[in-house]
């Protein structure tokens, strides 16, 4: 979820180190979730696992980060 305004990132961009928010363009770095545009704010980070071409997602305890607007 975006912290801007708890928008699905699963509609937005990713280049394989990017996720940009469909919304409003918000960016962050997928490597430890930290904003990029704009810098002052995070997503939070989500246990996974892969197995094949599946993607298992733990959200179990994991609060979403809010932002500013």
């Amino acid at each position: 979820m975006c912290p801007h305004q708890e928008i699905e990132l699963v509609e937005g961009e990713f280049d394989g180190k990017v996720l940009t928010c469909k919304a409003h363009l918000w960016q962050f770095d997928c490597h430890n979730g930290e904003g990029i545009n704009p810098s002052d704010c995070r997503i939070a980070q989500y246990p996974v696992k892969i197995e094949g071409e599946e993607v298992f997602v733990d959200v179990e305890g994991v609060e979403p980060f809010k932002s500013h607007s």
